[in-house]
């Protein structure tokens, strides 16, 4: 349900209480549609077609770029999940809106 992702995503919900994962891919999935460019930008993510990209593996490119890597070379999503809600609520990325 939207609006209780949004709810999530702006912090009006408890973290604790859902999975930040998932709150983090829902966000992905509003910003790569309403927002592309702001994303882009702050993330450093040039000539990415978004649309070919699931919110999750979207995530995943975020952490590869901040480098959140854990052994393995795998990235850490829940360390880069945390890093884009609290981008996103101290306004780092810009001004955004949830709603259409």
């Amino acid at each position: 349900n939207t609006v209780g992702e949004n709810l999530a995503i702006t912090g009006a919900i408890k973290d604790d209480i859902l999975d930040i994962e998932t709150i983090a891919c829902a966000l992905c999935s509003r910003l790569k549609s309403i927002y592309p460019d702001l994303i882009a930008n702050r993330y450093k993510l040039s000539d990415i077609d978004f649309s070919a990209l699931s919110d999750y593996e979207l995530l995943n490119l975020i952490g590869r770029k901040r480098g959140f890597l854990i052994s393995g070379g795998e990235i850490d999503t829940e360390r880069t999940a945390n890093m884009l809600i609290d981008e996103f609520r101290a306004a780092k990325i810009g001004r955004i809106t949830l709603d259409k």
